[in-house]
């Protein structure tokens, strides 16, 4: 009988420390996922603006770039929306 209620909260702790590791865990996904799509989104934006002004709006270097940030800009839409659904849940009215 006395084992039972010594088994029984340290199961309890040892689940809740698991939980708290894995939303920790979950949290520094979830920063690394945003700090990959801020990376992935601004590093072409800043390529051709600085382009843009070197060789202007209607050089071959700022459409590639042009081009690269809206073929990302689709994708961590997607990334964004896939995380905030996940961790916060679908948006309500």
């Amino acid at each position: 009988m006395r084992t039972r209620f010594i088994v029984i909260p340290g199961l309890t702790m040892a689940y809740s420390t698991f939980s708290k590791a894995q939303n920790l865990q979950t949290t520094e996904n979830l920063k690394a996922v945003l700090d990959k799509v801020w990376q992935t989104e601004q590093a072409p934006i800043h390529l051709r603006d600085s382009l843009m002004r070197i060789y202007g709006a209607d050089s071959k270097q700022f459409h590639k770039y042009q081009t690269i940030y809206k073929q990302n800009h689709k994708i961590n839409e997607q990334i964004v929306k896939t995380c905030s659904i996940n961790t916060v849940g679908q948006p309500k009215k």
